[in-house]
């Protein structure tokens, strides 16, 4: 009876059973109830052990999937063709390709090797171009924002065509009230005609702020009502206008499990509907804040650079899906940046320990080029003179000056030692509140020292010795690791999206969207079968050794 069981069993589970001792049941017999336990552990170990082996695999170009990728093709050189060699001790090294060039719509382009021929950078990389795939499209409003103190005074706008709704509730507060004692959800109530002329009702329920689609394809609107819901929040209901240009796929502007628009996610002043926005660039949180948390902080923030290392002016943000890049659009260029930028060394240059008696003391230490930093003075341990001290600086070019007392700039010498009197300060331990404060002008590490003259007791000056503490702050950035044009049909887009499929939309200031295509001018080449990897359906390719 378990013959066909058994003859399908993992190759694991009886490795798994010699574990037990030797005599045992489980660990003698194929069809005990032990082996049949472990079966189905078994099972699941070898999926991974031969997913793990195929993951290994694509490691390398001769042995991966190239499938993978949405659409490869492979380019087979004649076998008269010859790489580049360099010979050493070590053997013989292909050299890659000195041009390598691709036709796509009657234009030559030049085609870059991916990084140290890796499969991983032609897989994962950036694009190197964009164009537009469709649009524009528009969301219309039915009602415009409107808090819902105002709302009885909005005629709902018809819909262009019967459709569903996207309907936005936001700055709902508390999402559960007690009413005569029963806990109730804020909630919307729409009465109108359908797509058939039939009169509807639909009821839709807010668990927090957010974005919901109808159930209903909507005619005509007659009454919006909200319930549970405090005056002070605010409601907007749009539908989605097809472009003349291109029939728009309605599966890309919603995301298909819970019926959500597709998000766009700006770096201005907080908002509602269609552009959700948030007021800075998070290294950390990277957009993962969960709707309705309005209090979540950032770790930290981060200047953005372009590949030139300029400050870019950064208008919407997004994370791209299954893929490692952050992409920030400036309205003209798509900036692609690693989602966790490598951060300055923080670390003390010089350990602190209790024998240094004056320390530096700052609320942050994380700022951005342009911020003030307050440096104070820390007297750690009484019964100790302060005889002199001095601050200074190593800047983020390896220039080191001193600081006066006023945070100006001062060469660094012996000048800059300023003498402290009996009795005038450093009377008693903790904060002396007389900090200094110092604008960073550069991006990159701060090293701010504080030299100070301690004498042993409170009466001496001439048993002294010499103490120095330093503190490190980090004036964060992030440059970019490229910087794609975008298509100039587009105009100037202030915010970019991913839908449930992975595929990009950019928004301009008027609320128009378009969907994107990224380009790879990429390619890997297979040296031992002499072939030529692209993703581009190139119509001729240019191949010189």
């Amino acid at each position: 009876m378990l013959r066909d069981l058994e003859d399908k069993r993992s190759w694991l589970t009886q490795r798994m059973a010699n574990a037990y001792p030797p005599g045992s049941r489980v660990r003698r017999l194929t069809q005990s109830t032990g082996q049949q336990i472990l079966e189905p552990i078994a099972r699941e170990l070898e999926d991974l052990y031969w997913w793990e082996n195929y993951n290994l695999g694509n490691y390398l170009l001769t042995t991966s999937d190239p499938h993978q990728v949405e659409n490869t093709y492979r380019l087979s050189l004649p076998p008269t063709f010859e790489w580049r060699e360099r010979s050493d001790s070590d053997g013989v090294v292909y050299l890659q390709p000195t041009s390598v060039r691709g036709k796509a719509s009657g234009v030559w382009m030049d085609l870059t090797q991916a990084n140290d021929n890796s499969v991983e950078e032609f897989w994962y990389g950036v694009p190197d171009r964009t164009s537009v795939a469709e649009g524009p499209l528009t969301y219309t409003s039915v009602v415009p924002p409107t808090d819902v103190g105002s709302l009885s005074s909005v005629v709902p706008a018809t819909p262009g065509i019967p459709s569903r709704l996207w309907v936005t509730l936001y700055n709902i507060g508390v999402s559960v009230k007690l009413y005569k004692g029963v806990a109730q959800r804020a909630a919307v109530e729409i009465t109108g005609y359908d797509a058939y002329d039939n009169e509807v009702t639909e009821r839709i329920v807010f668990p927090f702020d957010c974005t919901i689609l109808t159930r209903t394809r909507w005619a005509d609107i007659t009454s919006v009502m909200t319930e549970y819901v405090d005056d002070t929040a605010y409601l907007q209901i749009e539908w989605l206008s097809i472009g003349e240009l291109s029939p728009m796929d309605q599966t890309g502007v919603h995301i298909q499990r819970d019926g959500e628009k597709i998000r766009f996610y700006s770096l201005g002043n907080e908002t509602f509907g269609s552009t959700l926005k948030h007021e800075v660039f998070t290294a950390v949180d990277l957009l993962t804040v969960e709707e309705g948390n309005t209090e979540k902080q950032s770790v930290y923030e981060i200047e953005l650079l372009n590949t030139s290392g300029s400050n870019i002016f950064g208008t919407g943000m997004a994370l791209w899906p299954k893929r490692r890049w952050v992409i920030v659009t400036d309205g003209s260029y798509l900036h692609f940046y690693l989602p966790h930028p490598r951060l300055e060394d923080r670390s003390p240059v010089i350990d602190r320990t209790s024998e240094v008696v004056l320390q530096i003391h700052t609320d942050n230490e994380f700022y951005l080029k342009g911020d003030i930093v307050s440096l104070d003075y820390n007297l750690r341990r009484p019964m100790f003179r302060v005889l002199k001290t001095r601050w200074s600086v190593l800047k983020p070019d390896g220039t080191r000056v001193g600081l006066s007392e006023a945070g100006a700039e001062i060469v660094y010498d012996s000048n800059g030692w300023v003498e402290n009197r009996p009795g005038w300060r450093f009377m008693k331990t903790g904060l002396q509140k007389e900090p200094i404060e110092y604008t960073f002008a550069d991006n990159g590490k701060y090293v701010f020292y504080l030299e100070s003259l301690i004498a042993d007791d409170i009466s001496s000056t001439k048993r002294y010795a010499e103490q120095v503490d330093a503190l490190v702050i980090s004036v964060a950035y992030t440059t970019a690791v490229a910087s794609v044009p975008l298509p100039v049909t587009v105009g100037t887009p202030d915010l970019i999206c991913f839908d449930a499929y992975g595929r990009p939309w950019v928004m301009g200031s008027a609320g128009e969207i378009h969907r994107l295509n990224f380009h790879y001018d990429k390619y890997v080449a297979d040296f031992q079968n002499k072939a030529i990897y692209t993703r581009e359906p190139y119509t001729e390719i240019e191949v010189e050794a």
